[in-house]
C-alpha cells in the first residue's frame, strides 16, 4: 500500500510540474518575425524573469548587452552580481565577458581575482592563459598555461585553446 501511495505521489508531482512547464513556456510569437533588436529584447526580459538571483545567468545576460554594445546595461548586471558575495566563477565569467567585448583592461583584474581565489582550479587557469596568449602577454599566458598542464596534462583543451590563441583564434568559453 505504502508503495502505491508512493507512486501515486511521484506522477502526481510529475503531472502537476510538467502543467507548471507547459504553462510558462514561451510563446513564439515573442521573436518569430520581429525585427533583430525587438526580439532579442523580449527574449532579454524573459531571461531576467528565469534568472532570477543567479549570478550566472545575470552575467550572461549583462555580456549580451555589454558585448551587443550597451555597456552601461551590460555593467549594471556585472555590478549587481559583484555588490553581492561573488565566487571565483563569477569574476572569471565578467573577465571574460569583458575580454570578448575587447575591454582587456577591465578583463585582466576579473580573471587574476578569479585566479587568486581559487589558484588551482586549472580549467580556470587553462582559461586564463589562453586569453592572455591571445591579447598578446605571451610570458604572462605561458607563466598560467604551464601551471595549468603541470596540474592536468591530458587536457585535450588545454591544447587546443592555447594553440588558438597563438594562431590568433579568440579563446572559447
Amino acid at each position: 500500500m505504502r508503495h502505491r501511495s508512493m507512486v501515486a505521489l511521484g506522477v502526481t508531482c510529475f503531472v502537476s510540474g510538467a502543467a507548471i512547464a507547459l504553462a510558462s513556456k514561451p510563446d513564439a510569437t515573442l521573436f518569430e518575425g520581429k525585427e533583430p533588436k525587438v526580439a532579442a529584447s523580449a527574449l532579454l526580459a524573459r531571461a531576467e524573469r528565469a534568472a532570477g538571483k543567479g549570478s550566472w545567468e545575470r552575467i550572461a545576460i549583462g555580456a549580451v548587452y555589454y558585448q551587443s554594445g550597451d555597456k552601461e546595461k551590460g555593467q549594471s548586471y556585472f555590478d549587481a552580481v559583484l555588490g553581492g558575495v561573488p565566487a571565483a566563477s563569477d569574476y572569471f565569467r565578467i573577465g571574460w565577458a569583458y575580454a570578448r567585448a575587447g575591454d582587456w583592461d577591465k578583463a585582466k583584474p576579473m580573471l587574476e581575482k578569479a585566479n587568486k581565489l581559487t589558484p588551482k582550479d586549472f580549467d580556470r587557469l587553462a582559461g586564463i592563459a589562453a586569453w592572455y596568449i591571445y591579447k598578446g602577454e605571451r610570458e604572462r599566458g605561458e607563466e598560467y598555461l604551464a601551471r595549468a598542464l603541470a596540474m592536468s596534462p591530458g587536457d585535450t583543451w588545454f591544447y587546443t585553446d592555447a594553440a588558438g590563441a597563438y594562431l590568433g583564434v579568440e579563446p572559447q568559453p
